[in-house]
């Protein structure tokens, strides 16, 4: 067994050399087979002597061989597919291609005439530029492509770039846009300072009788433009000021949009604050979820205590309980004293007793926690805050009746609420069972928001022959209130025109039913009459016409004749003579003041709008419309015509000839109790 073992090892290890000495072999076959390459340079031609000089210039193979050598270089980069321009590749001195140019493109050169609007500054100087290709480690510009810069522009092939720093956008011009509004080149603000603007809205009268006035001062208060002059510390005052007249004039459209447009900061928040309050009172839930998100923003940088309050308020109405009486009771242990809150936050969750309000320190806040739990808001409340909070307030549902029935009053002589939604809380709030007569007699006694709610309910739901004639009275009792237009509004649908109804009473009611369809541009009736097409004529304000001056006197409306040559509108008759003897003193009106007309007459020399808006505003102080006098309103058409409005002049001239027709037509037949 042991000698058949040796003999396999002695196998193997013969196998092992024989495999050795092949390859071995191998490897002196290759070896044997490697050729040496050798590079040949052939000698030059011409052999020259040690002691010689040599001419290299004169020998055709180096300068071949030198010619070969540039082209190689200076092809070395092909740009030909994208440049037909030598001057597109920029060299230094060494002759090594540092950068590409690729101002040359047109696409590029399409932007920088875009650019060039003599408000982009490409480069502030030359250090800039010196700046930027020590920066940049992608290009680096050689000193000498510098200096060529500096020296000669079109280096770059780029088109010439003026330079302007850009100005500042100043917070105070913000804005929204109303294109149709201004005429070209009138400017608000920007001819007067800081100062004398806030000055101006200061004295501004909202509570105006005049619904065209109004939408121009809107529009004024929203309007982007260049703001006043003077020192910018007054820039945020000025803003206030503008967004508080924007919401007495109940502009909240507006005005919430404005707000947004508002930077983060405390000195608007107060804004912010109102339009989450307004939010929270709609009690929808999305407006909810609006109010919620504002207050999560504001919160995490001011520390006023109502964020507080609102953020603890949005936790309740989110469902986290928990987190919202977690964090009242830090607010409450940093010595919070608004025992309001506390109290109405108690009773949302449901773990206090019975307490009483303090009214004296009642918030929108509260009022809105209060709407929650169904809680009576007090009626004395309602006198107590902000007239513009009260569209708002509508939204509530548990404010008493007759303080509802009083905001929609207030809404209504302020010309901030529409027609739907008067005729919508009418018919809520009025007395169905009262008969017209005794509702008309309530009327004439005590002519508040309750009487004009049953009135419009007894007119709405009587089918007596002669309503014509209960319209026509109740429209005049509400015209000597100076609300004609909205009497008006509400009452002409109920008109009905049949042969049943006494002549008397009927041509009366046919004209404030076109009047009415006049004013809000409906479809009038068909057949007019002479006395008709008079109206229709003379409310269109159309240029051209040529009217006789019969009618004038007929509706005693003498006193306007020069109002309307503003418009190219001539009246004509025969003896005037005659018509002086025989005329008859027209109703007493309200003349304006001197010096606010000598005022308008300044700011129209000095081109002054915002000037000519304040005291056009002022002329209409404490005043109905239908007692202005012809005057007055001339010469609040004349500047608005002056100011490039003639549209805006026209809409004011019929809103103020139909509040007149209105009085006109009805005051006589006040007593139509035969």
């Amino acid at each position: 067994m042991n000698i058949l073992t040796n003999n396999k090892l002695f196998l193997a290890l013969c196998f092992l050399v024989l495999v050795f000495l092949f390859e071995s072999r191998l490897y002196s076959q290759e070896a044997n087979n490697v050729e040496t390459v050798t590079e040949i340079v052939p000698p030059l031609k011409t052999v020259l002597p040690d002691n010689e000089k040599i001419n290299l210039d004169q020998d055709k193979e180096i300068r071949s061989f030198l010619n070969e050598l540039d082209n190689s270089d200076t092809k070395a980069i092909n740009f030909s597919t994208t440049s037909n321009f030598t001057s597109d590749i920029i060299y230094d001195q060494d002759n090594i291609t540092n950068s590409i140019n690729i101002f040359n493109d047109n696409d590029t050169n399409k932007l920088l005439d875009e650019l060039s609007n003599n408000n982009v500054l490409l480069f502030k100087n030359e250090e800039n530029l010196e700046k930027n290709t020590s920066t940049n480690s992608n290009i680096n510009f050689s000193t000498k492509v510098i200096e060529n810069i500096r020296n000669d522009n079109n280096s770059y092939n780029s088109p010439i770039v003026d330079k302007s720093e850009l100005e500042k956008v100043k917070l105070s011009s913000i804005g929204l846009d109303y294109d149709e509004f201004l005429s070209e080149n009138l400017d608000i603000w920007s001819d007067i300072d800081f100062e004398r603007a806030i000055f101006l809205l200061d004295n501004i009268n909202y509570d105006l009788d005049s619904y065209v006035l109004k939408e121009i001062i809107k529009k004024l208060l929203t309007v982007s433009q260049d703001p006043p002059k003077g020192e910018i510390v007054l820039e945020n005052k000025f803003i206030n000021k503008k967004l508080n007249l924007l919401a007495n004039l109940n502009g909240f459209e507006s005005l919430y949009e404005l707000i947004d447009l508002l930077p983060k900061g405390e000195d608007f928040d107060s804004w912010r604050a109102l339009r989450v309050q307004h939010y929270f009172l709609k009690g929808a839930f999305e407006t909810d979820n609006s109010a919620c998100d504002i207050v999560d923003s504001v919160s995490l940088t001011n520390s006023d205590s109502f964020w507080k309050k609102a953020l603890i308020f949005c936790q309740i109405i989110q469902g986290n309980e928990d987190d919202a009486l977690f964090d009242a009771g830090l607010l409450k242990a940093s010595g919070n004293e608004d025992t309001n809150f506390f109290n109405l936050l108690n009773s949302l969750t449901q773990k206090g007793e019975d307490f009483i309000l303090d009214d004296g320190s009642l918030g929108l806040l509260h009022i809105a926690m209060m709407d929650q739990i169904r809680n009576i808001i007090p009626s004395d409340y309602i006198f107590k805050i902000p007239k513009y909070n009260y569209s708002v307030l509508l939204n509530v549902e548990n404010i008493q009746p007759d303080s509802k029935t009083f905001i929609v009053d207030e809404l209504i002589n302020n010309k901030s609420i529409s027609l739907n939604e008067i005729k919508k809380y009418y018919n809520v709030f009025g007395d169905n069972s009262l008969k017209i007569e005794e509702a008309l007699n309530n009327l004439r006694v005590n002519n508040g928001p309750q009487s004009r709610a049953d009135i419009w309910n007894s007119i709405k739901n009587n089918s007596e022959k002669d309503i014509n004639k209960s319209i026509l009275e109740a429209i005049s009792i509400e015209s000597k209130s100076g609300r004609s237009i909205q009497s008006m509004s509400l009452l002409s649908e109920f008109f009905i025109f049949s042969d049943n109804n006494s002549n008397k009473y009927e041509n009366d009611a046919r004209k404030i039913k076109l009047i009415n369809d006049i004013y809000y541009e409906m479809p009038l009736l068909e057949n007019l009459d002479e006395d008709e097409k008079f109206l229709l004529n003379l409310l269109s304000l159309s240029p051209g016409q040529n009217l006789k001056i019969d009618r004038f006197i007929q509706y005693k409306i003498l006193d306007i004749i020069p109002l309307l040559k503003l418009f190219n509108i001539n009246v004509f008759g025969e003896n005037y003579l005659e018509l002086y003897l025989n005329q008859v003193n027209s109703q007493n009106s309200y003349e304006n003041n001197i010096f606010l007309e000598l005022a308008l007459n300044k700011s129209l020399e000095d081109k002054q709008f915002l000037e000519a808006i304040t005291i056009k505003s002022l002329m209409l102080k404490d005043t109905k419309l239908h007692q202005l006098s012809a005057k007055t309103i001339y010469d609040i058409t004349y500047s608005l015509i002056s100011f490039g409005m003639l549209d805006h002049a026209k809409d004011l001239v019929r809103e103020w000839l139909i509040s007149r027709f209105i009085s006109t037509i009805t005051l006589s037949k006040l007593a139509y109790k035969e």
